[in-house]
């Protein structure tokens, strides 16, 4: 059928780009959580894998998203109980529940492989198996001791407006700089999620990058979050990506999305000890 031929009402997915970045939110909210996202009007395949080619530019607006509910949780534990370890406790808490600890299994997974195996075959097989080993249960307790003690050091030292955004900051810094991960190494099997999701292009993440560079510091400048905090967080999520990125190449030869995972959790400590440190030292 030409383009003569064709109704109005018989236009293509194609034909509506404009929905696709909404869309590519959407896919990203469905991909790093448990939150029941309908499909979208006229959205091709809702429930396939991310498009890679749309995902970096919309992991930063999910990701705030994810956060905002951490923060939510935050804002009312906070005004219920009066008491930063529990307030922090709680958010936490409710961000592992809505995202299936989708990340905290990446983490458990590569702690016990890089931990516990003699070759890269080995720790492949030992990433791939559900049971978690002492490794991976050291991991995750030191984790989550890490994670809600610096974010209660973080509500102690600033407003809960401040607190919240940090929480939205780590939220979606920590996401898109875990995503360099996958962009800068091959997949280390043939098979798993990391490959079959596939790769994007270098332009692609560094655009996404960007975005999320720019809305972390205008949140944290409007949300009064000390200066060297709002600088250093997104430096150290992203290098703890890079890190994470030459350990596994060295123990695994490539990436996996357990490695991805865990870089994310890693991230978001690194996130919050970058404000936490900030407050110590201003």
């Amino acid at each position: 059928m030409s383009n003569k031929d064709q109704t109005p009402d018989q236009t293509t997915p194609q034909s509506k780009g404009y929905l696709s970045p909404i869309w590519a939110v959407a896919q990203c909210l469905r991909f790093y959580s448990r939150l029941p996202i309908p499909p979208l009007p006229g959205e091709p395949d809702p429930y396939g894998a991310p498009n890679f080619d749309h995902m970096p530019r919309a992991l930063p607006f999910a990701g705030m998203l994810i956060g905002l509910i951490g923060a939510l949780v935050l804002c009312l534990t906070s005004w219920l109980f009066r008491n930063d370890m529990v307030a922090a406790g709680l958010a936490i808490a409710a961000m592992t529940f809505i995202t299936g600890a989708f990340h905290e299994d990446g983490l458990a997974d590569t702690a016990d492989g890089f931990g516990g195996g003699a070759t890269i075959e080995r720790r492949l097989v030992i990433m791939k198996d559900s049971l978690i080993g002492s490794f991976g249960a050291s991991a995750l307790v030191l984790a989550f001791i890490v994670r809600v003690s610096a974010l209660a050091g973080v509500s102690g030292g600033l407003t809960l407006l401040g607190s919240a955004t940090c929480i939205v900051i780590a939220a979606f810094l920590s996401r898109i700089s875990a995503l360099y991960i996958l962009v800068a190494l091959p997949s280390a099997r043939s098979d798993g999620m990391s490959r079959s999701v596939g790769r994007t292009s270098w332009p692609n993440y560094i655009s996404g990058l960007v975005i999320a560079w720019v809305l972390a510091l205008c949140l944290g400048y409007v949300c009064g979050l000390p200066l060297a905090g709002i600088y250093l967080a997104p430096l150290s999520a992203l290098l703890v990506s890079y890190l994470m990125a030459r350990f596994s190449k060295r123990m695994i030869n490539g990436q996996t999305g357990d490695v991805a995972g865990a870089a994310q959790l890693l991230g978001e400590i690194a996130v919050y000890l970058s404000v936490l440190g900030s407050l110590a030292w201003q």
